[in-house]
């Protein structure tokens, strides 16, 4: 099993998802808990079908975390 992260100091998804190709699922993070859903809609339109789990909170990506 290989995992790719990809992530957004901005908060754009578009971003965050540029180094994924062809994924058998998602496990995504996004700051605040508003963000979710429009973050869920755009990861399903790049990735229709695939399943993925999100949620809101702080997160760990490559060397430093993500609070904002």
């Amino acid at each position: 099993m290989k995992f790719v992260f990809g992530n957004s100091k901005t908060g754009n998804v578009a971003e965050a998802l540029q180094a994924i190709q062809s994924p058998e699922a998602l496990l995504f993070i996004v700051s605040d808990e508003s963000m979710l859903a429009d973050a869920a809609a755009q990861i399903e339109q790049v990735f229709p079908g695939v399943p993925s789990i999100g949620g809101g909170g702080q997160s760990y990506a490559g060397k430093g975390t993500v609070d904002q």
